[in-house]
């Protein structure tokens, strides 16, 4: 069960370096106390939206941590 008194440290993500390097860095902060992680991304395209967003929730199910997709509910 979803606890809000667990959400202590939020996380937003900003991109820079690869893909690779992008999902080490996600995974980091995770292991490093996120507890609630926004993925913010300006400049990709729908479908790469669509795609990085599964891969970021995969890693933020890994660890249990929810996730929040900014600006667009519809890749939510």
């Amino acid at each position: 069960m979803f606890n809000p008194d667990c959400l202590l440290l939020y996380g937003v993500t900003h991109r820079e370096g690869s893909r690779d390097e992008f999902y080490r860095q996600v995974e980091e902060a995770l292991a490093g106390g996120v507890t609630l992680l926004q993925l913010r991304e300006k400049e990709l395209s729908d479908e790469a939206f669509l795609e990085e967003a599964a891969a970021i929730k995969a890693i933020c199910d890994r660890h249990g941590v929810p996730l929040i997709i900014n600006d667009r509910w519809d890749i939510a």
